[in-house]
């Protein structure tokens, strides 16, 4: 205000100036932020707020985590399941004593079974684990801020 009064661009009114005094000398204190009385009950207010949020946040992440680790052990248990079922029909088209609707129906059942297992690859296994590594590190890293 004082360079728009000097500039000539304002003109200088002691009514406006005595009411941003107070203002100014609040901006410019010399005390250090963390030793303002007002500053430390909001930080204290907000910490609170933070520790409850954050305790939400990792209970939920305990969840996801859970979750993840169950659906990563049943898609293997399947996918050992449907390893297993392509080797057996392999197995059996590899012997010719099978009559033609047999043949048809193992036919059928291992193009399932490759169809199961290009939808559950080894790609979603990894990216289930590399999921679960960074939901681990998650909650460490939120069990220490709380701490």
């Amino acid at each position: 205000m004082l360079k728009s009064i000097s500039a000539e661009r304002r003109t200088y009114n002691a009514k406006i100036l005595n009411r941003l005094e107070p203002l100014y000398k609040a901006l410019n204190f010399k005390k250090s932020i963390t030793e303002l009385p007002t500053v430390v009950s909001f930080k204290e207010k907000e910490l609170q707020n933070t520790a409850q949020k954050i305790t939400q946040l990792l209970n939920k992440t305990k969840k996801i985590l859970g979750v993840k680790q169950t659906n990563l052990k049943l898609l293997e248990k399947n996918r050992i399941g449907w390893l297993r079922g392509l080797h057996a029909c392999s197995e059996l088209l590899a012997k010719e004593d099978l009559m033609t609707s047999d043949t048809k129906w193992v036919h059928l059942r291992k193009s399932h079974l490759k169809i199961q297992l290009a939808d559950n690859s080894l790609f979603k296994i990894v990216q289930l684990q590399g999921e679960i590594v960074g939901l681990k590190a998650k909650v460490d890293s939120l069990q220490a801020s709380i701490k």
